[in-house]
């Protein structure tokens, strides 16, 4: 099972990394993630911001959640405020 959850992992980073690019944004420096705590974190867009955007996953997220309108909705609150 670990195994299809860190294919579900690197689905979820590359649609966080397609959000950026079809936005024209460079993900370098504004997004980390990491698979063992299950958590990504995205920079704010404001320029000097140090304020992050993060979430952690369920195991139940990462294995049957929509992962798509889980990074869209995470690049969308970097874009808020």
């Amino acid at each position: 099972m670990s195994a299809d959850l860190k294919a579900r992992w690197q689905q979820f980073v590359a649609f966080i990394l397609e959000e950026y690019r079809s936005h024209r944004q460079d993900p370098e420096m504004n997004f980390e993630h990491d698979f063992a705590r299950r958590k990504v974190r995205l920079r704010v867009a404001r320029a000097g911001s140090e304020e992050w955007v993060a979430r952690t996953l369920t195991d139940a997220e990462l294995r049957s959640g929509d992962l798509r309108a889980i990074a869209q909705a995470l690049y969308a609150a970097t874009r808020e405020g």
